[in-house]
């Protein structure tokens, strides 16, 4: 299974690029497209420490990596779609809600 989600990612200390994050299941990858550069980071599932959301800082979702973390913010309607079940269900023990 796959999906694309739309993030606000933080590219600098008071800097928020848009940007989509796709998850792709059979090649286990996560890529993240930053719209205003046209770059494409892809990381493998299996570098990937931690998956953090806290809803309590603006539905900060953070991705943690064996080299770099990549923190972004979720808009209200990628999570009405189901994305924080969808995040659970891929990324299992290494996926944390805060509450």
């Amino acid at each position: 299974m796959s999906m694309n989600i739309p993030i606000e990612l933080k590219t600098g200390f008071f800097q928020l690029e848009q940007g989509l994050i796709k998850i792709d299941n059979h090649a286990q990858k996560v890529k993240i497209e930053i719209s205003s550069h046209n770059d494409m980071i892809s990381i493998d599932f299996d570098t990937i420490h931690r998956v953090i959301y806290n809803p309590h800082l603006k539905h900060e979702l953070e991705i943690q990596t064996t080299l770099e973390n990549f923190i972004g913010y979720l808009k209200k309607e990628s999570i009405q779609r189901g994305v924080i079940d969808f995040l659970k269900i891929e990324f299992g023990d290494k996926f944390k809600e805060i509450i």
